[in-house]
């Protein structure tokens, strides 16, 4: 088999997820050819899907080493760094992709990321504006600009960001989640609610939703509606503290209620 099937073959193994089989296709053809970076990054890629991240940073690594000039391969190298934690690192590597590309718009946003994960958010709003400009249609660019915005606290600009991104793509269900939060935060209690809810019809088990949902109905008053949220979030994750402490105040104030109506 030649060495460009190897690769070919690998890829496809890959998007089959079978992983182990095509990373083995990616060594016989780096055997054949050990400056091949499409070999290098394929089978970088498929350890990135079996979250064996040290080793694809080594493939990617090895990558810009034979192919300094080739943006993805900084990328994604980028990306490596970023599952690791290493966000600093990650910066400079999409900084050497955009250097290359300037209009490689996941480079702008996985900075954008990166810079998010520092709490720099005003560089990462810069980011995912340039991500944005590149491809106005980048869903993540715009819901991530509004994360940051959220955070903040430009509440009105992020309902704006969620918003296209629920134009163009209105499926996900953390989009949904987030234009909850920027509705909360604006004292639009009843409008936040009805956006948990169809997060919670996207992804039942999307447990933050369900709390994010309670907290809205506890806001209107709908105490009682409020503490089902708070139960099937904890259905969903026993551990969510914060969800057995919502219910707890409202069980109390159900209980104020009732004995201020009593005899």
């Amino acid at each position: 088999m030649e060495v460009e099937e190897l690769v070919e073959k690998g890829w496809a193994l890959g998007n089959l997820g079978k992983y182990e089989e095509a990373i083995d296709f990616f060594d016989q053809a780096i055997e054949i050819d050990p400056g091949l970076v499409r070999a290098w990054g394929g089978k970088g890629t498929t350890l990135m899907m079996l979250a064996r991240y040290k080793e694809a940073l080594n493939c990617f690594d090895r990558g810009t080493k034979i192919a300094p000039e080739f943006a993805p391969v900084w990328a994604s190298k980028g990306n490596a760094l970023i599952m690791l934690d290493r966000y600093r690192e990650a910066i400079n590597c999409y900084d050497r992709a955009i250097e290359i590309d300037p209009e490689f718009a996941d480079a702008w946003y996985k900075k954008g990321l990166s810079l998010a994960a520092l709490d720099r958010h005003e560089e990462a709003i810069d980011c995912y504006d340039e991500a944005i400009e590149a491809d106005p249609r980048y869903v993540a660019a715009w819901c991530d600009k509004g994360a940051s915005l959220y955070e903040l606290r430009r509440h009105e600009e992020a309902l704006g960001c969620f918003d296209r991104s629920i134009e163009l793509e209105p499926g996900h269900a953390i989009v949904w989640k987030n234009k909850g939060l920027a509705l909360y935060a604006l004292g639009r209690y009843e409008e936040a609610f009805k956006c948990y809810k169809q997060a919670t019809k996207i992804d039942p088990k999307y447990d933050v939703a369900w709390y994010n949902m309670g907290a809205s109905l506890a806001a209107l008053g709908r105490l009682k509606a409020a503490i089902s949220c708070f139960e099937e979030t904890l259905e969903l994750n026993a551990g969510f503290e914060e969800a057995r402490e919502a219910k707890r105040k409202c069980l109390e104030a159900l209980k104020e209620m009732a004995g201020e109506n009593g005899p």
